[in-house]
């Protein structure tokens, strides 16, 4: 920006207008709020002609080469972004994290390189907790690539700072397109649903396919009404998450349940939706999950 500060920038795909980029911001904020280490994330509104090509940018061609970037590539990825009323285009702006980037961090395991990392990853109370903050906000992405490690300095003393990152594909956003029905009810390969479907020649229909979805674009797939925070899946099996024991839960249901209504719809307001119904919606669905895992894990 003008100030010389970084930002990843994101933007929604055409038939999802603030979608995603409102998922990034309020799911960084639900997740700072419950205490993880984020990015900063900010919607910014710009014009074509705000955005100034720098000499060293790159891109990477179809071959999978890098060449200089031109204008035409800029007006090219514009294409494909939606405009709001006044012909602005709208995305999310995700402050780089400072530090020295190390990549992603596993949910199994050590880091050898890191003399405090001393409690195997899949019994670490916040990453098996993590489980029930990831089904409340629909965070079903939950993976390594959605995970950063850097290296901070503070008071002269260096040490290795756990991020998550990337919550485009929270709530009812999968990042470029709506939630599947599918996302936070079965994993993306999983055996036993297949057997079931060829076994009743695709005539068996699970309560999760006859869930009831808005008409609101921003808002993608998401609801309230069948969902069961025990029977919740990511899209992948996660070690952390198999491991996770009663107390876990129980620790990350008091953090969800400490979460006022008001403080709910405060948080969801920040994604700046186009509809109030948008923000009505995710808000209202988010109160309701918030009260079945109360019970669920008390």
């Amino acid at each position: 920006d003008s100030r010389g500060q970084k930002f990843i920038i994101k933007v929604d795909p055409l038939g999802n207008p603030n979608m995603a980029t409102a998922a990034d911001v309020i799911g960084a904020k639900f997740f700072y709020a419950l205490g993880y280490h984020v990015p900063e994330n900010y919607v910014v509104h710009f014009e074509a002609g705000n955005l100034v090509l720098d000499r060293e940018a790159k891109v990477t061609d179809a071959q999978g080469k890098k060449r200089r970037m031109k204008q035409r590539d800029v007006d090219e990825i514009l294409l494909n972004v939606p405009r709001d009323p006044e012909g602005r285009y709208r995305a999310v702006a995700s402050k780089k994290i400072q530090g020295t980037l190390l990549g992603p961090f596993r949910f199994h395991g050590l880091r050898k390189d890191d003399p405090n990392d001393i409690v195997p990853h899949e019994h670490r109370r916040e990453l098996r907790g993590l489980f029930v903050f990831a089904a409340w906000l629909g965070h079903n992405d939950v993976k390594s690539l959605n995970d950063l490690d850097c290296i901070v300095k503070e008071d002269g003393v260096s040490s290795i700072r756990h991020y998550l990152i990337d919550f485009g594909a929270a709530f009812g956003s999968d990042s470029f397109t709506a939630k599947s029905p599918r996302a936070g009810n079965r994993y993306l390969f999983e055996v036993r649903s297949s057997i079931v479907q060829i076994v009743t020649l695709g005539l068996y229909v699970p309560r999760w396919a006859r869930a009831h979805y808005p008409n609101l674009p921003e808002v993608g797939r998401f609801e309230s009404e069948i969902f069961e925070p025990e029977r919740w899946k990511p899209n992948y099996p996660n070690p952390a998450f198999d491991n996770r024991l009663p107390d876990d839960t129980f620790w990350a249901a008091r953090q969800v349940m400490a979460f006022r209504d008001d403080e709910i719809r405060a948080i969801v307001e920040t994604g700046e939706y186009g509809d109030p119904r948008s923000a009505d919606w995710i808000a209202k669905s988010l109160i309701v999950r918030r009260d079945k895992i109360g019970p669920t894990y008390f």
